[in-house]
């Protein structure tokens, strides 16, 4: 049987402890990909709901009452809104990565905000992937069920 590994303590965040430049390039290299990662999610977002818009208004205006239409509407609508969360969240992420490049005297801190906020990015991607699984679970079972309304 193995023995567990030694647990690593982290400085205290009040120890002034500072990363150096090498960890700084890695910081700062992150903090790019994470913001230009967020900025495709946002930019996607507006694609994805535009795209929606179109071949949703058609069936709008002429009131079809598929019973898959609301599933695929909820569907449409929880997928647009983890892009636009997951963006912004991953773009804030992204800046306190970079603030950890950009100053001096609290890097460990810093560190542990950007850890949390990075945490909050896929703590919601979960969610909103159960919530987007269980719609198409559900639109699934309806359509092969046959029911209609």
């Amino acid at each position: 049987m193995s023995e567990p590994a030694p647990l690593l303590i982290a400085p205290d965040p009040a120890s002034g402890h500072e990363f150096s430049e090498s960890h700084n390039l890695v910081f700062g290299d992150l903090s790019w990909k994470m913001s230009v990662v967020g900025f495709f999610c946002l930019l996607l977002s507006a694609l994805y709901v535009g795209v929606l818009a179109l071949l949703l208004s058609p069936l709008v205006r002429e009131d079809i009452t598929s019973p898959l239409l609301w599933p695929f509407l909820l569907l449409a609508g929880a997928g647009a809104l983890a892009f636009v969360s997951g963006g912004s969240r991953m773009r804030s992420a992204a800046s306190h990565f970079n603030a950890i490049v950009r100053t001096e005297g609290s890097d460990v801190a810093r560190l542990l905000d950007a850890l949390r906020a990075l945490t909050g990015v896929f703590r919601l991607w979960g969610v909103a992937l159960a919530v987007i699984a269980a719609l198409l679970l559900t639109g699934l079972l309806v359509s092969l069920s046959g029911w209609s309304a």
